[in-house]
């Protein structure tokens, strides 16, 4: 099974892991470890090199987490601009809603400058904390509120 070396590669950053494991037919959708997929943490970790590696292979752009949140419904909340123009420009469905019917448009508005805090899951396995490596990531992102605003023209220039 190569999908938890590739989920610590997603996290950590390692591209050319990530283009390795891709080449020895890792399952880039798999989603049974975490309930999540490796491009869910690609987006998450801001690793756009990544997020365009594994959407040139096929991963599924509107994938859904169990908050019924999209890729770009995460990207949107997190104000990571460059992960939001990388998924519009690759024709993500940009109407889908959360669970709380709140569209992407609707998580940038309401989450602008209240970034940490963001991840709501713990993901562990083999004790391995994913939520903490993914808040440490996220504390080392600088995400501002012109990041947001930007977040919030992109989508309303898709008509969202």
């Amino acid at each position: 099974m190569l999908g938890a070396p590739l989920y610590l590669a997603i996290a950590f950053g390692h591209t050319d892991i990530v283009r390795l494991l891709i080449k020895q037919n890792c399952d880039i959708d798999l989603h049974e470890w975490f309930t999540i997929t490796p491009l869910y943490v690609a987006t998450v970790c801001n690793h756009i090199e990544i997020v365009e590696i594994l959407l040139e292979h096929g991963c599924d752009i509107n994938m859904r987490n169990d908050e019924n949140e999209s890729l770009l419904h995460v990207a949107s909340k997190l104000g990571y601009v460059d992960i939001v123009k990388l998924l519009l420009n690759n024709n993500c469905d940009i109407n889908i809603c959360n669970k709380k019917r709140e569209s992407p448009l609707h998580a940038a508005s309401k989450c602008m400058g209240c970034v940490l805090g963001v991840v709501d899951k713990v993901f562990k396995h083999d004790g391995f904390n994913f939520e903490l490596l993914l808040l440490l990531h996220q504390r080392k992102t600088k995400v501002s509120y012109d990041d947001y605003v930007e977040v919030v023209k992109l989508l309303l220039m898709r008509n969202a």
